[in-house]
């Protein structure tokens, strides 16, 4: 198991639709440097969960999330 990552995360391996930050390993998915520019690219159709692995640190913005099925994971 990866040290300082929750188990669910470790143990499912589920890939993310995009990462916003620098997460403390790699991850092969679009990289953001907000959480809004991660979240327009969000399908707005939706039909499956679109999953945002946020890194760790402070965010601040003022957000409103329109699209269906936007899963925000932190690290």
């Amino acid at each position: 198991m990866a040290a300082g990552w929750p188990q669910a995360c470790v143990a499912a391996e589920a890939p993310f639709d995009a990462v916003v930050g620098a997460p403390a390993r790699p991850i092969a998915a679009p990289s953001y440097a907000t959480l809004g520019a991660a979240i327009k690219a969000a399908p707005a159709a939706g039909g499956r969960a679109f999953r945002i692995l946020v890194a760790r640190g402070m965010w601040r913005e003022k957000l409103t999330i329109t699209a269906p099925s936007v899963h925000l994971i932190g690290e």
